[in-house]
């Protein structure tokens, strides 16, 4: 894939050509950004560039990219030509000197003992054996190697210690590149030794865009809904369709606009419920998270979906219906916005963050669904809630 194929991201676009028009590529990058926004598409078309036996430039006003293509910084964008032998090979990802990191490659380590170990966090056999070993080696092919690590944020503490020395002193013809949604997650040896180059959520249409056309079948009011709720990720609308949160979703506003005392601990069940379903599909993605584990995540997507409820309620309490995502609800909102109050509502999107908090810190799972519904619940009948905030 072209460089200029990675669309929206002309803050990384600009700074990786002026360093290599300068001749001052980095040996380490750290691609920092929400997933689903062309971190991983950007660095299988850098190295791709960095292989290429005759990288070719293009005029900006060539791009597809209306960013890039007004971008006065940039008088062209230096790319892999995709035709030689190296470009052939990379776009196959059959290039032996592009190696991809990834926390499921405990299951190829030569130690048989390792392969059995679940994959939950990318660990240091893994760096070692599959980065800091094969560094050392020179190129099997081309001038150099890249190595692009996915979920860079995921990797153990004695997994950044084993990497610090590549990092930093690098053989010559290595570049190293992290993928990472969570820059807190990593040490503080480890950012300082890379340079951090950071990608931007993707326009709502442009997602929309691709959505449907992926997915041609999908009607567009679902195609709405789906780029609103997914931050500027193709990635995650993507997942969420094949999820098919949008009949979730309105499944979840209907007992949002029913709640009250009375039915709180039915609807409590549900979303348990709900969420075991969901935790289904997230195993058949990663098999190596728990059934619980999974369970849990399926709950903390609920949750988002409720706050993200209240924050149109909000959104149309102070006028500004251009920032609602749930459009298509547009009715139920004005009339709960009748008699909502904006303390209670701000108050509500905080229960929903405090049960977020304490769910990722592996609280007891239907105790706090079962505190969140019923704070909601009392809010919704204009009373204070009872649990401690």
């Amino acid at each position: 894939m072209p460089l200029a194929d990675v669309r929206y991201q002309t803050n990384a676009h600009r700074q990786v050509q002026r360093a290599l028009s300068q001749g001052r590529m980095a040996h380490a990058y750290i691609f920092h950004g929400p997933d689903g926004v062309g971190k991983e598409m950007f660095a299988c078309a850098l190295a791709q560039l960095l292989l290429c036996d005759e990288p070719v430039d293009m005029s900006p006003a060539e791009s597809s990219d209306v960013d890039i293509a007004t971008d006065v910084d940039m008088h062209a964008i230096r790319q892999g030509c995709g035709k030689c032998q190296e470009c052939v090979s990379v776009s196959h990802s059959a290039h032996p000197d592009i190696h991809l990191i990834y926390r499921q490659l405990i299951r190829e380590h030569p130690d048989t003992t390792l392969r059995k170990r679940k994959a939950l966090e990318l660990g240091v056999d893994v760096v070692r054996h599959f980065i800091v070993e094969q560094a050392a080696f020179t190129p099997l092919r081309g001038q150099v190697k890249v190595f692009i690590v996915r979920e860079a944020d995921r990797m153990t503490i004695a997994a950044q210690n084993a990497l610090l020395k590549t990092l930093e002193e690098p053989p010559g013809a290595t570049h190293i590149i992290l993928l990472t949604t969570d820059l807190t997650r990593l040490l503080p040896t480890t950012l300082s030794r890379c340079q951090v180059l950071p990608f931007d959520p993707l326009p709502d249409a442009f997602v929309r865009r691709t959505l449907s056309e992926t997915q041609p079948n999908l009607p567009q009011d679902q195609a709405d809904w789906y780029a609103r709720m997914a931050g500027g990720s193709i990635g995650t609308a993507a997942k969420a369709c094949s999820d098919h949160q949008y009949d979730m979703n309105n499944q979840l506003i209907d007992q949002l606009v029913t709640l009250n005392a009375q039915n709180s601990s039915r609807i409590a069940l549900a979303w348990i419920d709900e969420a075991k379903k969901l935790s289904s599909r997230f195993r058949q993605r990663d098999p190596d998270i728990s059934e619980s584990e999974a369970t849990r995540r399926g709950l903390l997507l609920l949750i988002k979906l409720t706050a993200t409820w209240y924050s149109d309620i909000l959104h149309l309490l102070a006028e500004d219906e251009a920032g609602l995502t749930n459009k298509h609800r547009h009715n139920e909102l004005l009339q709960i916005c009748r008699h909502s109050q904006i303390d209670h509502t701000i108050d509500a999107i905080h229960r929903c963050n405090l049960a977020e908090f304490h769910l990722q810190r592996n609280a007891n799972t239907q105790l706090s669904i079962e505190t969140l519904i019923n704070d909601l619940a009392r809010l919704s009948e204009g009373k204070p809630a009872i649990s401690v905030a």
